[in-house]
């Protein structure tokens, strides 16, 4: 059986048109069928604090799918977050800064950063070993991922298996040599609840990324349940 991968163009370049994009999407690959979690986590790249188009996930992407999460599941517990950067702590004030904890607070989600959360040390795989794993990802029924689509120095290239990624809140920098075999590994330990992926392309980045490339206007949003496809 062939996944579906749902390629939107956005009509309207404002926050509702992108908005209404991703709802579009998310609804294209039958998102939500077959299920009813009462615990969802969202996944989102907060990589840097500065607002350079192309770094993070944008509020109005995130926006949309948080929106529509909201939408078919009003009673669910519904968490979003990253991890800090090792080098240089900066999850706090980015949420702040492109304006993801607005629309969280505004839609009624709670942000988590996962570096600072409580974790529970489970086997993960032969890469990683036992390693300790931010309860609320480990409790959530359901994870969506939400990556920005980008080039990586290291990858090279960053979507929705790289983000996962941001869920491992310690010594990531140790696994950078076997970083291809860490991300699948991080994948498959978390694919049986990972529902669903929307890349945001709204604005992509090239170059020497994921933090100093060039932003580059796609005005895109792809939806998929299978994050290969």
């Amino acid at each position: 059986m062939k996944s579906k991968v749902a390629f939107s163009k956005t009509g309207a370049q404002t926050a509702i048109g992108v908005a209404d994009t991703v709802r579009r999407a998310m609804r294209l690959v039958d998102w939500s069928a077959g299920i009813a979690p009462v615990s969802i986590f969202l996944k989102v790249n907060l990589l840097s604090r500065e607002v350079m188009p192309g770094q993070c996930t944008s509020p109005w992407v995130f926006e949309g799918v948080l929106a529509e999460v909201r939408e078919r599941f009003p009673q669910a517990e519904i968490y979003y977050g990253d991890c800090e950067v090792s080098s240089s702590p900066q999850v706090e004030d980015a949420v702040r800064n492109w304006g993801i904890l607005e629309v969280g607070e505004r839609l009624g989600a709670r942000f988590i950063n996962l570096s600072r959360c409580p974790t529970r040390e489970v086997e993960v795989g032969p890469v990683f070993g036992r390693l300790g794993i931010p309860e609320v990802l480990l409790d959530a029924e359901a994870l969506i991922t939400i990556p920005v689509v980008k080039t990586h120095c290291i990858t090279p290239f960053t979507g929705a298996l790289k983000n996962q990624w941001g869920m491992l809140p310690w010594a990531r920098f140790k696994y950078h040599p076997v970083v291809h075999e860490a991300i699948v590994e991080v994948n498959a330990f978390f694919a049986e609840r990972m529902l669903l992926g929307v890349a945001d392309m709204t604005v992509a980045m090239e170059g020497p990324g994921p933090r100093a490339g060039y932003p580059k206007i796609c005005d895109v949003v792809l939806a998929s349940k299978d994050l290969v496809a």
